[in-house]
């Protein structure tokens, strides 16, 4: 049992490695041999898969941990966000794009109920905002400072870097 706790650590940290630099084509080759033990378990940093792939800004990497079950929608970090959050807020369109074609919750807000939208428009990513507003995000709800997407905030620091 220990033995498979040891090869499954290996094989995520491979997973990881493939993410972090966005090697799709060594993602691929782990995932084809199953080497994904849990898709949606976050790193030390707090962070998952998904989340790492829309820091890098890989499309192609997210769309791979989805199509092997990754969860859009799993909240993590210090702000409790998700991957469509995280990619909003660095202007990653590409993974915005792929994440909600998989269903990924629009409308859902971190801990400071910021929303994607919100935090498209706080960041300033108009591409983001306007795949947002097509896709229907809600433009009036409020964050949990009451603000509405096109306000500013004090909480405008994303934990990913």
């Amino acid at each position: 049992r220990c033995a498979d706790k040891g090869s499954d650590m290996r094989a995520m940290s491979e997973v990881e490695l493939a993410v972090e630099n966005s090697d799709v084509r060594r993602l691929r080759d782990l995932l084809g041999g199953g080497s994904l033990p849990n898709p949606d378990a976050p790193n030390p940093d707090g962070a998952t898969l998904l989340v790492r792939a829309s820091v890098r800004g890989s499309h192609a990497c997210a769309g791979l941990l989805l199509e092997h079950r990754a969860n859009p929608d799993i909240a993590c970090g210090c702000y409790a966000e998700t991957a469509l959050q995280v990619c909003c807020a660095r202007g990653e369109v590409g993974v915005a794009k792929v994440l909600i074609e998989a269903g990924s919750k629009i409308n859902k807000a971190d801990s400071l109920g910021r929303t994607p939208l919100f935090l498209s428009c706080l960041k300033d990513w108009p591409a983001c905002t306007a795949l947002m507003l097509d896709a229907r995000a809600e433009s009036e709800r409020r964050s949990h400072t009451a603000h509405n997407p096109s306000a500013s905030s004090q909480h405008s620091r994303p934990c990913w870097h």
